[in-house]
Formats: C-alpha cells, sequence, structure tokens
C-alpha cells in the first residue's frame, strides 16, 4: 500500500515600497504558530536595507514584526515551503 504524498506550497514575496519619510511597519508575514509543523523550510526574515525587527503575537496568535523603516527605497523579502493539502483550516 502506498502513501499519499501531501502537497507542498512554495510561498515568497519580494514586497517592494517607497518610503517618503522615516516609519513604522508591522508585517504579519509569519506562518502561524498552529502549523508550524507543515514548514519544511523557511528562511529567516529579511529586509533590505537590513533593519532590526522585533516581533510578538496579537491577540489572535500570529506573529507581528515591528520594524522602523528608512525614508527611500525598501523591500521585505521572504520564501518557505509548507505542506498543505489544500482545505481549509
Amino acid at each position: 500500500m502506498s502513501e499519499r504524498a501531501v502537497p507542498q506550497s512554495f510561498i515568497a514575496s519580494i514586497l517592494p515600497f517607497m518610503v517618503m519619510c522615516v516609519g513604522m511597519f508591522i508585517a504579519l508575514l509569519d506562518i502561524h504558530p498552529d502549523r508550524h509543523a507543515d514548514i519544511k523550510r523557511q528562511r529567516r526574515f529579511l529586509t533590505s536595507p537590513s533593519v532590526p525587527t522585533t516581533t510578538y503575537r496579537d491577540s489572535h496568535g500570529n506573529i507581528c514584526r515591528r520594524f522602523t523603516v528608512p525614508a527611500g527605497g525598501f523591500r521585505i523579502l521572504f520564501d518557505g515551503v509548507v505542506e498543505d493539502s489544500g482545505e481549509a483550516d
């Protein structure tokens, strides 16, 4: 009897911004902690230019990243592979 393969989803984004002045960002781009067992590969959260980030959890358990963005061009980059059946959570 063969095992059924669990589909994998590749997630990736490069989010470019043109920021007119220094400002605070809050990003909710991390996979929810309830799904961490399904993560097969995930790179760390990257920004260009590099800025320090802090994380916290909101009232729904989402991982939120807070950081200060400099004026000018700014990018957020992330990617990963997650096992997902495609069915609703």
